[in-house]
């Protein structure tokens, strides 16, 4: 008994770089295949960046990280100097509690501590240089850290005082006018009080005690949903607006690509920015929304995720949603056809999805969660189990499917 990867991916696939057991080139695969690796814990999270140059990260429950893709800006944070389909371990990297990806560079936040490797350009590891980092090193001055997000080329971190550090690009701005690029964090000014960040392509977002949303950056795409006209020019920080003004009664906030998103305490979904490709959910050819408009067909909507221009939404029935850019297959769905409205989805069938690719504003991969584990058996013991712990026994040929069975249970199982 082999305990199996809990994942599927689809969408962009270059030269098999999402690590599925195809291992095959696909601009588009729309259909989601078993990832690779029969990982020594269940997947958490996973992530992914650029496509022009695409790698994935994968959090497991123990704390490692693992990564698979492209090399060249130092993404696989093990030191590679070549691609790799498969996964690997970065080393010396334990205790991870939550992970972000930027356009070329991840995030791990570890203790209060972020972690961060790949592409240094324009100082989005935050260490003080611009050299890239092929391997794990320290975002400095930062020690109290309870969550970290990432656009494009910013990234952000939410201190356990409320306030929010923010480093990289610089011509986007920090909540202010355009400065030169950060290569070490610092706060971002007028913000206090914060209870969660998110971040997208220019755009920072922090979600205050009060219920409303405060935004930052660049708004070409009405991202920052401030109500003003698109324009090259930052915005310094103020409020998202929706309708009545100033959003108010937020409880979760979301981004990717150059869309926002604000979960009610109602538990509707309100968007705002980008909608080249149906983001809003919208069902509208507009090319953005510059303030918060309600998504259309959800309630009861739990947590949002969005890619570059793909949406994913969990409701409390335990359905997933998906909408948007589906161009090379992102929401699996057996289809490359775009959805300007939200759709329920079924990506891997017989299976409940349990989670999504996160934090990953600029790609086009997805990858599904299907609960703690999945368990492979070979021909002489063919055990599946199903979320409940009951098992069934066929003969003839070899299950994989989503369950909640650790190895003990296997064992135990295949002792009876």
């Amino acid at each position: 008994v082999v305990l199996g990867a809990n994942g599927v991916g689809c969408g962009s696939d270059p030269s098999g770089r999402l690590g599925t057991q195809a291992q095959s080139d696909a601009s588009a695969r729309s259909t989601p295949v078993q990832l690779l690796t029969s990982f020594p814990s269940p997947i958490v999270q996973a992530l992914s960046t650029r496509y022009t140059s695409q790698s994935s990260a994968v959090l497991l429950a123990d704390g490692t990280v693992w990564t698979t893709g492209a090399y060249d800006f130092g993404q696989l944070g093990d030191g590679s100097t070549a691609p790799r389909n498969t996964w690997a371990m970065v080393p010396g990297l334990t205790g991870v509690t939550q992970m972000a990806a930027g356009s070329l560079s991840f995030y791990a936040l570890v203790g209060g501590v972020i972690w961060a490797w790949g592409d240094n350009t324009f100082g989005t590891i935050g260490n003080g240089t611009f050299t890239q980092a092929n391997t794990p090193v320290k975002v400095s001055g930062i020690s109290t850290a309870t969550a970290v997000v990432a656009g494009a080329q910013q990234a952000y971190a939410l201190l356990s005082d409320g306030t929010v550090m923010g480093w990289g690009r610089g011509d986007v701005g920090f909540g202010g006018a355009p400065v030169s690029d950060r290569n070490t964090p610092a706060a971002v000014p007028g913000v206090s009080g914060a209870t969660q960040i998110a971040a997208a392509g220019g755009v920072g977002f922090a979600l205050l005690s009060d219920g409303t949303v405060r935004s930052w950056g660049a708004n070409w795409a009405g991202q920052t949903g401030q109500g003003q006209s698109t324009s090259n020019t930052p915005l310094p920080v103020g409020p998202v607006v929706g309708a009545s003004g100033t959003l108010s009664g937020v409880s979760k906030i979301f981004a990717g690509g150059t869309t926002g998103f604000a979960v009610m305490t109602d538990k509707s979904l309100q968007a705002w920015g980008n909608n080249a490709e149906g983001e809003l959910g919208i069902n509208s050819s507009a090319a953005q929304s510059v303030s918060a408009v309600a998504v259309g067909r959800l309630s009861n909507v739990v947590s949002v995720s969005s890619t570059e221009k793909t949406v994913f939404a969990f409701t409390t029935d335990g359905k997933l949603w998906g909408w948007g850019d589906n161009s090379v297959g992102q929401l699996g769905d057996g289809s490359t056809t775009n959805r300007p409205t939200p759709t329920a989805l079924n990506p891997v069938s017989g299976q409940a999805v349990t989670g999504v690719v996160t934090n990953s504003p600029s790609t086009h991969a997805t990858y599904f969660l299907t609960g703690s584990s999945t368990l492979s058996v070979d021909d002489a013991a063919l055990l599946f189990a199903s979320s409940d712990g009951e098992g069934a026994v066929d003969a003839g040929s070899q299950y994989e499917r989503s369950g909640v069975l650790d190895t003990a249970d296997a064992a135990d199982e295949l002792s009876r």
